[in-house]
């Protein structure tokens, strides 16, 4: 019986480890999302790319708003993306239930 429950709980050891990290074949390629501010209705699309680079395009109600481009890094299951390659600025996002979240905006994989 310890035997047993020693091995279940290797397993259930295992298992968080996993979960506690984001490989960049989860995070790669392109992510949208959208919400509304202050009555002006957002979309982003950005794309992560397998050399550790990223671009970003944010439309405010249709019409073109601004473009971003940098690098990022993977930290766990955080996703920091550095405009300009500027490490000194980042922007956040959580990976959760397939969905890269930030302030409660949640961008869906493409």
């Amino acid at each position: 019986m310890k035997k047993a429950l020693s091995l279940l709980l290797a397993l259930v050891l295992c298992l968080s480890l996993i979960a506690c990290s984001t490989s960049k074949e989860d995070l790669v390629g392109t992510w949208s999302g959208s919400w509304t501010y202050n009555g002006n209705q957002f979309k982003e699309t950005f794309v992560l790319k397998n050399d550790g680079t990223y671009t970003s395009l944010m439309y405010k109600n249709g019409q073109y708003y601004e473009a971003e481009s940098g690098t990022y890094e993977i930290s766990g299951r955080t996703v920091d993306l550095h405009p300009n390659g500027d490490e000194r600025q980042s922007t956040s996002y959580k990976y959760k239930w397939g969905k890269l979240v930030n302030n409660d905006h949640e961008f869906v994989k493409e």
